[in-house]
């Protein structure tokens, strides 16, 4: 095998490009986003959310220049929409993926600190005369994280219409993660308050004409007549504007360009198999880890990543919580035969333990099982020994059930 730096555990698109990492070219999809528009963008975890929404901000945002950084990538290749729109942009990169609490005061303290080191990072804002004494009032209230938690909600709006009063330019707004605050409130007793802040800052983000373009990424999908209400300007995607994971011919080329090809189907076995749509995807994370690992020990067997993992404590505790009918579908699973649930694409963390379909469905959004349609029914099925592994881990662990 041909020595290669693999990403693995990085997510920082320039530090890749700056340190030689090797980098699969999603970059075409910049054609994909119109300005105006908003998108709403969700995969499983470790399908490459976080590396998409730093290439986006490095290539948009106004202060760099990150034309070394594309100047082999496929995007460069449409001289006219770089000329257009490569570093021509305020751009706002910011994410919840650290946001918890015990409580809700404890989650909305750490939004602040968010928003307040969005500020640090844009701290030319706090310079700028041109901004109005209210706006200049407002930032300094977000600099020194005196904000109630409803006056949160309206941080990135205050921040976004500052940073047009600035450059005379509207704002790309990039938002990682917007769902964890919702996956933790959940964990610790306070969702409907998240629920109803979260609905608050994405209402916000709708109304405000002073952005751009803005891209949400997270992991699950609400539905539109949920909790949220219908949030008409965002588009909800799937992978097809924003090609997260990587597809068959990604991984046969990456293969190839490091001389593992002779190892495909042991990747497709062990890291393959998610389908979304019409696309069967692999788990980037997945492919890079092994090959880090192989680099290391060309020996390796394939290794079970998502062991010891979220997941799998998401796993184990509805396992605990739906009784011998669930774990009864769990091993059906897991002896390779498939089982018809409705599995909704669109699923809010106010699931219920007694509905079996709202667990299943879960589940599928967090990437454990995959998916196809059969008389209008979701057919699911365990895509690979990873899951298999998985859910083998967790009927050991309750024999009983």
């Amino acid at each position: 095998m041909r020595p290669c730096l693999f990403p693995v555990g990085e997510s920082d698109f320039v530090q890749m490009r700056q340190n030689g990492a090797y980098y699969v070219d999603k970059t075409l999809c910049l054609q994909n986003l119109n300005g105006g528009a908003s998108f709403l963008v969700t995969a499983p975890p470790h399908f490459g959310k976080t590396v998409m929404m730093r290439m986006l901000e490095s290539f948009f945002d106004i202060r760099t220049d990150s034309r070394a950084l594309f100047a082999d990538l496929a995007i460069a290749q449409d001289a006219e929409l770089c000329r257009r729109k490569q570093n021509q942009y305020p751009t706002l990169f910011l994410s919840f993926a650290s946001v918890d609490g015990q409580n809700f005061e404890d989650a909305c303290s750490a939004l602040a600190s968010v928003f307040s080191a969005l500020l640090q990072e844009h701290g030319y804002l706090l310079e700028n005369d041109q901004l109005s004494e209210m706006q200049q009032k407002e930032l300094r209230h977000i600099a020194e994280r005196d904000i109630s938690w409803h006056y949160a909600s309206q941080s990135l709006a205050i921040l976004i219409d500052a940073m047009q009063t600035h450059y005379g330019k509207h704002v790309v707004v990039l938002l990682d993660a917007y769902d964890t605050p919702l996956e933790k409130a959940r964990e610790h007793g306070y969702l409907p308050q998240m629920t109803d802040w979260v609905r608050g800052l994405l209402h916000t983000l709708e109304e405000n004409w002073s952005a751009e373009l803005v891209v949400i990424a997270g992991r699950m999908r609400y539905p539109q007549e949920g909790p949220f209400g219908r949030l008409d300007r965002f588009l909800f995607e799937t992978m097809a504007t924003l090609p997260l994971g990587f597809t068959q011919a990604e991984v046969d080329q990456l293969l190839a360009n490091v001389g593992a090809a002779s190892c495909a189907e042991t990747w497709k076995d062990w890291y393959g198999g998610y389908s979304f749509g019409r696309k069967e995807l692999f788990c980037p994370r997945d492919v890079m880890a092994y090959l880090h690992a192989l680099q290391a020990d060309p020996n390796a067997t394939p290794v079970n990543f998502w062991e010891n993992s979220r997941e799998h404590a998401l796993l184990r505790t509805f396992a605990q919580a739906g009784g011998s009918n669930f774990t009864g579908t769990m091993e059906h699973l897991n002896s390779g035969h498939a089982c018809l649930q409705s599995i909704q694409e669109r699923q809010s963390y106010d699931y219920q333990f007694s509905n079996e379909s709202e667990l299943w469905s879960v589940l599928y959004l967090n990437g454990c099982l995959t998916k196809s349609v059969v008389w209008g029914m979701s057919e699911i099925r365990l895509h690979n020994e990873q899951m298999r592994a998985l859910f083998r881990a967790v009927l050991e662990e309750f024999p009983d059930l």
